[in-house]
């Protein structure tokens, strides 16, 4: 017999959104000028991870985001789908690295969020101080802000210390910056329209304990030559934005197993 699939849903609403760089991959980029006198002071950007600030956020949403490790689930890092969900808080921790031989001062950490489809647009634009690193060492410093739109964006870290900086082509770092709309775990059926033997079961149970799932867990039966459907809770996929260059975007991850002979 057949064991259909525990349905968990992960869903993105992307409002006008092209990403210009792959999602979860940071490249330096050239920002300054080199100085002719050398300072001994090398700075750079070397890792930016998000985390969500509450354990109750954390468990709603972490599953399918860039946050990395997820206790008690085993998947690749590479392997999501957002870094973070309109309206939630997130913490972001950027790791500066002095490469030089000599104390940095303080460095300047300057973050910067733009919608990629209008010009000049700022979702973020904010700065944190970091205190002075000597030559070879490393500090992170973490930084809380909640996203307002939905889609995905332009993210840009830089870093600048109070000493003129050796090479400064490595002081700053962009990427992309994935915020969900809509993000379902299928762990309750309001607003879900279920079909005949659709229920919940914490045996399948990705967040909160339980997921949507065809018959009671891991020791199902079903009905010979059943077909049945879930169908979401109705969504607005209407666009803010006037033609724009990427519009919706849709993830969902299921899970199931068979039995010999199925």
């Amino acid at each position: 017999m057949v064991k259909y699939p525990a349905i968990f849903l992960v869903i993105l609403l992307l409002i006008g959104a092209v990403p210009t760089i792959e999602s979860g991959k940071l490249g330096h980029t050239e920002s300054h000028e080199a100085h002719g006198r050398s300072t001994g002071v090398d700075v750079t950007v070397s890792s930016i991870n998000f985390s969500y600030t509450t354990p109750s956020d954390a468990e709603k949403y972490q599953m399918f985001s860039s946050n990395f490790p997820i206790p008690g689930f085993d998947r690749p890092n590479i392997l999501y789908v957002i870094d973070a969900v309109v309206d939630v808080p997130i913490q972001v921790d950027i790791t500066v690295e002095n490469l030089g031989t000599a104390p940095s001062g303080n460095i300047d950490i300057h973050i910067l969020v733009l919608h990629n489809e209008y010009s000049q647009f700022e979702l973020e634009n904010r700065s944190v101080m970091m205190g002075s690193l000597n030559g070879g060492n490393s500090n992170t410093i973490a930084d809380v802000f909640t996203p307002t739109y939905s889609g995905n964006h332009t993210l840009i870290i830089s870093a600048t210390p109070a000493i003129t900086d050796d090479n400064p082509q490595n002081n700053q770092v962009n990427g992309a910056f994935t915020v969900a709309n809509w993000y379902f775990n299928c762990d309750n059926l309001a607003g879900w329209t279920a079909g005949a033997e659709w229920g919940l079961s914490s045996d399948t149970g990705l967040s909160f304990g339980s997921s949507c799932h065809v018959g009671n867990g891991q020791f199902s039966s079903y009905s010979n030559n059943a077909a049945t459907g879930l169908i979401t809770p109705v969504m607005d996929m209407s666009d803010a934005v006037e033609n724009p260059l990427r519009t919706n975007g849709l993830s969902f991850f299921y899970t199931g197993s068979t039995q010999s002979n199925d």
